[in-house]
């Protein structure tokens, strides 16, 4: 019966040490999650800085294009124009397309045979 009771004193003083090894790797993992919950935070305010650093250069670069498309719409028909030229289309076709007079269309025309020639 002695035996039985110093055994169960051994299984009751390992399960005690046991007990402590966890509490302390229980306390190890929790200093460590705080401190990456530390860092996380720390991250996440540097990148929500950055981006809206980054959507404000987008919203500012937005309406710059914004701008210069309204102060020279005369561009969008030349750009048109030199898209249809590359494909191929007549100065008729031209024309009507992007309302541009012939004498401008063919020297257009002119200009981009001259640059795929070279």
């Amino acid at each position: 019966m002695s035996s039985q009771v110093n055994a169960l004193e051994m299984l009751t003083a390992d399960l005690q040490a046991n007990i402590h090894n966890i509490a302390q790797k229980n306390a190890e993992l929790n200093d460590l999650i705080s401190t990456q919950n530390t860092e996380n935070e720390q991250v996440s305010r540097q990148l929500e800085h950055r981006i809206k650093g980054q959507q404000q250069a987008i919203a500012n670069i937005t309406q710059q294009l914004t701008l210069i498309d309204e102060q020279q719409p005369q561009d969008k028909f030349y750009h048109r124009a030199s898209k249809l030229a590359a494909k191929g289309a007549s100065a008729e076709e031209i024309m009507a397309e992007c309302e541009l007079p012939r004498a401008e269309v063919e020297m257009l025309l002119a200009i981009y045979k001259q640059n795929n020639n070279e």
